[in-house]
């Protein structure tokens, strides 16, 4: 990603302890998105601000909803691939970079 504005009516973040889940129906303003997209897995942040200025911010979940538009800007870089791959180590899908030919 290389930058997303815009506003929400519905926010859905999980946060850093990969448990607690804030799901608000209210306004934000996106402050900032990023992350990785990758043709299996979508891996985003987000930080958020409510109508007093109150950011918010962590693992962006399924249904946040965009109220007005949001601009996203991803930056693609052909001479690579990315991909998630399980690591046994960790126990997660890892991202993976390739060079293409």
């Amino acid at each position: 990603m290389a930058s997303v504005v815009g506003c929400l009516s519905h926010l859905s973040l999980r946060l850093a302890d990969s448990v607690s889940v804030i799901d608000k129906a209210q306004p934000y303003e996106i402050i900032n998105v990023s992350g990785t997209i990758t043709p299996h897995h979508l891996h985003l942040h987000l930080s958020a601000a409510d109508s007093s200025g109150h950011m918010l911010g962590g693992h962006m979940l399924e249904g946040c909803v965009v109220s007005y538009t949001a601009e996203v800007c991803i930056l693609v870089f052909d001479q690579f691939e990315f991909d998630r791959e399980y690591d046994p180590a960790t126990g997660y899908s890892e991202l993976t970079v390739k060079r293409t030919e």
